[in-house]
């Protein structure tokens, strides 16, 4: 498997699309079904679940899918 420097993390990606949604942590929770507290962990360096990370980005409109090669 390769990486790329320059490629976001999940983890980059989602707290970026969380701010930029305008949410609070609260709100986020609700619609994605998951606990603000988990969230609030999150933001502050804590690992989610795969299980969650599928309902944010449900929640975000965020698609995770494989980068093309070159």
């Amino acid at each position: 498997m390769w990486y790329d420097s320059n490629m976001k993390t999940i983890s980059q990606t989602l707290l970026e699309a969380m701010k930029a949604s305008g949410m609070s942590d609260r709100q986020l929770g609700i619609v994605a079904g998951v606990n603000r507290l988990v969230l609030g962990r999150f933001k502050r360096g804590g690992h989610l679940r795969s299980d969650t990370i599928d309902a944010l980005c449900e929640a975000l409109n965020l698609e995770l899918r494989p980068k093309q090669r070159d």
